[in-house]
């Protein structure tokens, strides 16, 4: 039988603070999430226990991020593409984003966008985990590794309750008082919900 480490506790309190905070919506939550599944369970589970944190937090952050779909990206900002103009949540803009990454490897100057199931920017790739191209992040147990990777790197730089905001609003961001309360209790949720899919 597995321990659940500090990143497990840090979990469990996470839920324990979501439910005193909302019963009623965690729950709400917990049931709506009831006919999700995931196909990369068993990466998820090998990945995570490696890494030192739950494969519950690991699949529930790629639920909120992504919905498990490897080719989502959000550029993050309005943008321009070849000069044509794109809103932040433009589905042809990320769509033409997404060619462009995966034609070019990188996408142009000044677009930072979150890519593949644990939205993975490539500064983060770049800086955290040594990825240098961003069309890597499509793939999706490179960016599995990834998002287990940067929780790691989350809690190694002691932060465990807030754990769930870091991976959100950055690190730097928590440490300056940013939250995502909404964020967090979504993911708070998807980790109940995917307990028993791992033990």
């Amino acid at each position: 039988m597995q321990t659940l480490g500090i990143a497990g506790l840090a979990v469990l309190a996470i839920l324990a603070i979501a439910a005193l905070a909302n019963p009623a919506q965690a729950k709400q939550l917990i049931a709506s999430m009831a006919n999700l599944s995931s196909v990369y369970d068993g990466f998820i589970s090998r990945l995570a226990f490696t890494d030192g944190v739950t494969p519950q937090l690991v699949k529930a952050i790629i639920a909120q991020e992504s919905g498990f779909d490897p080719d989502a990206i959000n550029p993050e900002k309005s943008f321009s593409l070849d000069g044509t103009p794109y809103g932040q949540s433009n589905p042809a803009g990320r769509a033409a984003l997404r060619t462009y990454i995966k034609k070019f490897g990188n996408p142009p100057p000044g677009i930072n966008p979150s890519i593949g199931l644990g939205q993975i920017r490539l500064t983060t790739g770049r800086s955290e985990l040594g990825i240098q191209l961003a069309a890597l992040l499509f793939d999706p147990l490179t960016n599995l590794q990834a998002t287990a990777k940067h929780l790691a790197f989350i809690f190694r730089q002691g932060i465990v309750l807030d754990t769930i905001d870091a991976y959100n609003v950055g690190v730097s961001g928590l440490k300056s008082g940013r939250r995502n309360l909404v964020y967090q209790k979504r993911v708070a949720g998807f980790v109940a919900k995917f307990a028993k899919d791992f033990f």
